[in-house]
């Protein structure tokens, strides 16, 4: 997921829910369907797992522990996932119940006043739930239902208005944005008018507001929403902001973005995927050894595919082929379906002259199916086959699996080159 891999992501979850163990976990199926719901185009197979843990909970398979959180979090992320479908009355009987439960809890009072304003009711139906949203527990003391809430407010409306409390809303949002939603907090934050534009312009709200835009791969609002906070940015702003700078191809900023997350705080960042991005970064600006040394320290926190992926390609830059080999028999053992893996280790052979074991590499990442990511690394080793004059079939696979990921100048051309050393191949097919 980490990189865009969201088929290979699902299968992987889907394999792990072929175990009895994993199966009958309401948790796993919730941690599915927001896999889904992240990945776009899977409403309809998260609101289908979702069921399935509604399913487990009634026949009692919950944990010991949790368990009412468990089932919130089920009803109220089928009932988002409900609401972002276009199905608003579902989705406000959801809610109306919970939010009856508890009148003071943010969360449905603020999910239900969404659902009433995407159903198209007039302003006095939601804009309350929204204002009570932002206040205290205490608050609510006294009052009974929606009716004493909103006379409260008007009351105090009529003395003095009561600032916004963006904490409040940042967490509702946050709510929405795990469970994989983000046109629903881009509803409330660009349509409901109930944040000032001081507010928004400043974090918690502008750094959610760029989190929902990174989830829709909008990454050219991200960055115009986090320039804003620049020189007083939080370490979770410049880490995004980073991410964000690294998928527009700024290598520069990216790199200046991760320095200022590492120093932004005394203590050390622990988290695995921000070493592997800022290792990618340290790649794009051909600093070989200091992205291995990143890539390494995200390792010690958590080794996985990526990282050791990542370092093979240092390794293979910076002409150390052994420890490139190591880090793709480590990525292999932990992930052999990487097209990109297959394809670095046939390049490394292909340097030391394995013919047969270039070719063979080449052959069993050609047979799997190719992520976003993997042209380079396949024109690479597709040029260097046809530089040795060897396998120009092989050269001419590689080079069609590379234009079907993304169709480039460069990948057609090293697809001329390819049909261009087959006796009988006539250019001609480059324009089928």
């Amino acid at each position: 997921e980490l990189v865009g891999r969201f088929d290979r992501a699902a299968e992987l979850i889907q394999s792990r829910l072929l175990v009895e163990e994993f199966r009958n976990d309401p948790r796993e199926w919730i941690a599915f369907a927001k896999l889904c719901a992240r990945s776009r185009g899977r409403q309809a197979a998260a609101e289908e797992a979702l069921r399935q843990a509604v399913q487990l909970l009634a026949d009692g398979a919950s944990p010991e522990h949790g368990s009412q959180e468990i089932s919130t979090e089920v009803d109220l992320m089928l009932a988002c996932l409900l609401l972002d479908r276009g199905r608003h009355d579902e989705a406000i009987r959801v809610f109306r119940e919970w939010h009856e439960r508890d009148l003071a809890e943010p969360v449905f009072g603020f999910l239900l006043g969404l659902a009433h304003f995407l159903a198209g009711e007039t302003e006095d139906v939601w804009r309350p739930l929204f204002q009570a949203a932002a206040r205290e527990r205490s608050w609510f003391e006294g009052l009974a239902d929606d009716t004493d809430v909103t006379a409260r407010l008007l009351a105090e409306r009529s003395v003095a208005d009561v600032e916004t409390n963006p904490h409040a809303f940042a967490a509702c949002l946050e709510r929405l944005l795990g469970f994989g939603l983000p046109s629903l907090a881009f509803t409330f934050i660009d349509q409901c008018d109930i944040l000032p534009d001081e507010t928004l312009l400043q974090e918690p709200i502008a750094l959610l507001d760029a989190r929902a835009s990174t989830m829709e791969r909008d990454f050219v609002s991200a960055a115009a929403r986090l320039e804003r906070l620049q020189g007083r940015a939080s370490r979770e702003a410049c880490c995004l902001m980073g991410e964000v700078y690294m998928q527009l191809q700024d290598a520069d900023k990216a790199l200046q973005a991760f320095n200022n997350a590492m120093s932004a705080d005394e203590n050390k960042i622990e988290d695995p995927s921000f070493y592997i991005r800022l290792g990618r970064v340290l790649l794009m600006k051909k600093r070989w050894k200091q992205a291995t040394t990143a890539f390494m320290r995200s390792i010690a926190l958590r080794p996985t595919a990526e990282a050791w992926a990542g370092t093979s390609v240092a390794e293979y830059r910076a002409d150390d082929l052994p420890s490139c080999l190591e880090a793709l028999r480590e990525a292999s053992l932990l992930d052999n379906e990487r097209v990109d893996v297959w394809a670095m280790l046939a390049l490394a052979h292909l340097r030391l002259e394995n013919w047969h074991l270039a070719d063979e590499s080449l052959r069993q990442g050609l047979r799997l199916t190719a992520a976003p990511g993997c042209e380079e690394p396949l024109l690479e080793v597709a040029q260097e086959l046809l530089r040795r004059e060897r396998q120009p079939a092989l050269a001419e696979v590689a080079a069609r699996t590379a234009v079907a990921l993304r169709d480039s100048g460069q990948a057609r051309a090293v697809l001329a080159d390819a049909l261009a050393a087959q006796p009988g191949h006539d250019q001609v097919a480059l324009e089928e």
